[in-house]
C-alpha cells in the first residue's frame, strides 16, 4: 500500500476469487453481487435489510449470492470480503451465512479488525 492509501485508511486486495476492501460505504442503496458479501463494521454497527424483507443489525453482516441487499452503517466506512461462490464447494457459502450470523459471529469479527489494521 502506498503512503495515501496508508493515510486514508482505505485498502482494497483483490484475488481472482476474493476481495477484501477497507473504505467508505458510500450512501445507502440497494445491490446485488453474485458473489458472497461479509460486511464488518470499523465502529457502531451495521444495518442489513434484504429486499424480502429480513433486517440485521450487528457488526457483522452476511448476504449470500445473489441477495438483494441495502447496508447502512454506523461509521461512514466498512470492512468487506467478497467471495465468489464457484470458488468454494456447494452449500459452504451457506453454512457460512448462517454461521456469522449467529452466536459464533463475534469469533469471526475479532480477528477482521486487527488483521485490517496490521496493513
Amino acid at each position: 500500500m502506498d503512503d495515501n492509501g496508508r493515510k486514508s485508511g482505505h485498502l482494497m486486495l483483490i484475488t481472482p476469487e476474493r476481495v477484501f476492501y477497507a473504505g467508505l460505504l458510500g450512501r445507502p442503496r440497494q445491490r446485488c453481487s453474485g458473489a458472497s458479501n461479509i460486511y464488518v463494521s470499523l465502529e457502531g454497527g451495521l444495518w442489513l435489510t434484504t429486499a424480502d424483507g429480513c433486517e440485521r443489525y450487528g457488526e457483522m453482516v452476511a448476504v449470500l449470492p445473489n441477495i438483494r441487499h441495502t447496508v447502512a452503517s454506523d461509521y461512514r466506512s466498512v470492512l468487506s470480503i467478497v467471495i465468489e461462490p464457484e470458488s468454494v464447494r456447494p452449500g459452504v457459502l451457506a453454512d457460512l451465512v448462517q454461521r456469522l450470523s449467529g452466536p459464533e459471529s463475534e469469533a469471526f469479527t475479532n480477528p477482521i479488525r486487527p488483521a485490517y489494521l496490521w496493513f
